[in-house]
């Protein structure tokens, strides 16, 4: 007989053996440990057949409002019990355990033509936000000469970040102010991920940052090191953090022309698909690279997320979908009337359906609700951060 369970600490050792064999990245004891993870898993008698890793996050997504998510890290089942309906069954388990302490799921997933990537739809996830990559190729004459320029600073050690937690923190502060679309940084969230980020074992991570007149930072850049999965031997820009114009090229420059960086032949970076900073990136030299993924989301509690968005609107609203049935709320003098897809509502709770609609499928009498609605709680621009994922 096959048990749904929630995990717990005496689960930890059976599950890391259960990933090790799969074939999403490994989690170890680090990088298991070392994040605020949930699971539920799957057993056969006293076999542990499948296990649903999930990493509790806040997800920042509009200047003014945030979601208590879980990420999906790592899913797995047991060839042998595929298509049997088990990794549905663990889905539909953490629907019900995690839907009063969590506003969504979300996961990562790449390629929208295969078999995992449809599973997920077909569980009620939506698409958020498609992520491009992007490559520069490096021409290594005159690398070295980074920090000769001066007015640069690797941290490359836990301690160093952790000592730069607090200046790392404003700088992304100032530099992410009117966005969306992260996780939300503490001081502590760069030393954190040095020792248990998802592919820690991957990478060597180094910080490098451009300091400023009062003692910060005016600009950083996380960088990986890392030849995974094709060899190539790169910096991935897990973050780049600096204001456009002058800042963003000083700092891209000092990165190409860092210490050691003989060896490195290419730069990488990804992006919301809508970010305005692209064009930019272009022009300094990054090309298009075919390889994507998107961040799906699925509500758990749409009725509260609904509550927050538009609490300081002057609305009555009620929207009906055809999973969530109607949800209704406000007290103000307009009433705000909406028909949709879930994956609408979805689009909107994550602040990323705006008044031309960001899914086909919405009435077209409905449009002038949707602008009531969008105007009184704007979508958000969003920014991604390669180190979010997981």
């Amino acid at each position: 007989m096959i048990r749904i369970d929630l995990a717990g600490p005496a689960d930890r050792d059976d599950i890391l053996d259960l990933l090790d064999g799969s074939d999403s990245t490994p989690r170890s004891v680090a990088t298991w440990d070392g994040n605020p993870l949930h699971a539920v898993i799957a057993r056969e008698d006293d076999r542990l057949i499948g296990v649903l890793p999930l990493e509790d996050r806040t997800l920042i997504t509009s200047p003014d409002d945030r979601l208590r998510v879980l990420w999906v890290t790592g899913a797995h089942v047991e060839p042998e019990y595929r298509s049997q309906g088990i990794g549905g069954r663990m889905d539909a388990f953490a629907e019900k355990r995690f839907c009063d302490s969590f506003d969504a799921i979300c996961v990562f997933r790449e390629d929208e033509t295969s078999r995992a990537y449809n599973w997920y739809r077909q569980r009620g996830f939506h698409p958020l936000a498609r992520i491009p990559a992007y490559l520069k190729t490096l021409d290594t004459d005159g690398a070295d000469g980074g920090l000769r320029e001066g007015g640069l600073v690797l941290l490359q050690t836990v301690e160093e970040a952790r000592s730069a937690g607090a200046m790392l923190a404003d700088c992304f502060r100032r530099r992410t102010a009117g966005l969306g679309g992260f996780r939300a940084r503490a001081p502590e969230f760069w030393a954190n991920l040095f020792t248990g980020h998802y592919y820690r074992d991957l990478y060597r991570y180094f910080i490098a940052a451009v300091p400023d007149a009062i003692g910060g930072f005016d600009a950083y850049a996380l960088l990986g090191e890392t030849d995974m999965r094709d060899g190539i031997n790169r910096y991935d820009l897990l973050e780049f953090v600096a204001a456009p114009g002058a800042s963003s090229h000083s700092l891209m420059h000092k990165i190409a022309r860092l210490p050691g960086q003989s060896a490195i032949r290419e730069l990488r970076i990804q992006f919301t698909g809508d970010d305005p900073c692209i064009p930019w990136f272009e022009s300094e030299g990054y090309v298009y690279r075919d390889r994507s993924t998107n961040i799906l989301g699925k509500l758990l509690a749409p009725g509260p997320v609904l509550e927050r968005r538009l609490e300081s609107s002057d609305l009555r609203w009620e929207w009906r979908t055809p999973g969530f049935g109607l949800l209704a709320g406000g007290t103000g003098s307009q009433l705000a009337s909406l028909a949709s897809t879930d994956a609408a509502l979805t689009q909107f709770c994550f602040h990323r359906l705006g008044p031309a609609g960001g899914d086909p499928k919405i009435a077209p009498e409905d449009q002038d609700a949707l602008q009531m609605l969008a105007t009184a709680a704007p979508p958000a621009h969003w920014r991604y951060f390669q180190a979010d994922y997981a």
